[in-house]
């Protein structure tokens, strides 16, 4: 449900099954939201061998996936140790023809930004023209930004290109369609109308050579299809169901919302119906309305007043929202950011109150947020019924944790530091600015 199989995924995934049924490395590269993690995902889910639900993958090896998340405190010895792991598996495992041991490396380019330097230890590790044929496993990895040539040349490198707006119109009417059959037919105005808006902003932004022109991504525009096909389910008889929509997910940048709802009205067919844009809206209701939903990403609040917690906490102690939550405030000085003791005793933290189906609010943790990409893209791993994501603890280990159905987040950045976060970390969020 809500999966588009749109071009950026039928690349992803045709590259993916050639290179790992033959054991050549694979490299994606693309922005965020361009169904990297999901293409491996799906792979994996599918090719179960001989007991696979697809007829097809029964004549090929089960895959047996060893994943990890990469952070900023990563080290060299860590890769071997993930490789090692994955090789025992094969190395003297009767049946091994009907097994493909994979590697997944997830947010490799984060790797690229650790002052251990741990992808030296990747070069050899591909060399596999100097492997016994039993030593050899497949091996994923995949980054939003290119890595150095020595890495890119050892393999399979995929590059990810921005879809067109034809693309982009098919992939709101399949996302609308997996909710309800015809839907996008039922409200055509709609769906075309918020996908070509999406096109042209982001046209919009390159054309006038914005620096932010990556601060909205594509997963901005699947969730904002994604809540348009639940209002049009749910609340057959709202009107102008589309500016929930843009408000919900386009927010976080001064005078974006007057920007968008002005390229939505000039391309929206039913443009009598479209009031004067502005840059209002109704701020506090997007994040009551974002906390109550369970379906909705985890919210980024930007903060222009040091006031910002204490207003978030009384709206969460308030009668509208009354979640139990918990706020961690990070360390600002250098010593602590580079202890991993202090990493850890903070995960452990969020770990429990993942666990317990809390509110969880976060403040200046920029050395802790890399290793809670997984969680925060909410992409869950599913286990008898129960959600887990993977966390990257200290150099080597990754910890598949429990993640409740209650469980919320909200981060707060201070406005002055906004503009040094990385589009990865900022696409996973519903943003807003808070003043």
């Amino acid at each position: 449900k809500g999966i588009a199989l749109n071009r950026a995924l039928k690349e992803n995934l045709f590259t993916l099954f050639f290179g790992i049924t033959n054991k050549i490395p694979v490299i994606i590269v693309g922005k965020p939201g361009c169904s990297k993690s999901l293409s491996v995902q799906l792979l994996y889910q599918a090719m179960k061998g001989e007991s696979s639900e697809n007829k097809l993958f029964r004549y090929y090896p089960r895959i047996i996936l060893t994943s990890f998340q990469w952070s900023k405190t990563s080290t060299s010895q860590g890769i071997e140790f993930v490789f090692d792991k994955a090789k025992k598996i094969v190395i003297g495992e009767k049946g091994k023809e009907k097994i493909i041991s994979l590697v997944y490396f997830d947010e490799l380019g984060l790797a690229e930004l650790s002052k251990n330097n741990p992808l030296k230890a990747l070069h050899k590790l591909l060399e596999y023209d100097e492997m016994k044929k039993d030593e050899q496993v497949a091996f994923v990895g995949i980054s939003n930004w290119v890595l150095d040539a020595s890495k890119m040349n050892r393999g399979l490198f995929l590059s990810i290109i921005d879809p067109d707006e034809k693309d982009l119109e098919e992939t709101a009417n399949t996302i609308a369609d997996s909710y309800r059959d015809n839907l996008s037919g039922d409200n055509p105005t709609l769906f075309k109308g918020l996908a070509d808006t999406y096109y042209y902003y982001k046209d919009y932004l390159t054309e006038n050579k914005s620096n932010n022109k990556d601060f909205h991504g594509s997963r901005d525009f699947y969730h904002m299809i994604k809540l348009a096909a639940r209002i049009t389910i749910n609340q057959p008889n709202a009107t102008d169901p589309w500016k929930p929509c843009l408000e919900r997910n386009f927010g976080g940048l001064k005078d974006v919302m007057k920007i968008i709802k002005e390229i939505y009205s000039k391309h929206a067919i039913d443009k009598n119906k479209i009031e004067q844009p502005s840059n209002e809206y109704k701020l506090m209701e997007c994040i009551i309305d974002n906390t109550n939903d369970p379906k909705s990403r985890y919210l980024l609040v930007i903060s222009k007043s040091s006031l910002s917690p204490f207003l978030i906490s009384n709206l969460l102690d308030s009668q509208t929202i009354q979640k139990e939550y918990l706020f961690l405030q990070g360390s600002k000085f250098s010593g602590d950011c580079e202890k991993d003791i202090y990493a850890a005793e903070i995960l452990n933290k969020i770990q429990k109150c993942m666990e317990e189906g809390k509110l969880l609010m976060l403040q200046d943790f920029d050395f802790i947020y890399p290793s809670l990409y997984d969680l925060f893209n909410q992409n869950f791993t599913v286990v008898g019924g129960k959600n887990f994501a993977r966390i990257a603890l200290g150099k080597s280990n990754n910890a598949m944790s429990y993640v409740h159905d209650n469980f919320r987040c909200i981060v707060l950045v201070e406005a002055e530091e906004i503009d040094k976060q990385d589009s990865p970390f900022l696409n996973r969020f519903e943003k807003h600015i808070l003043s």
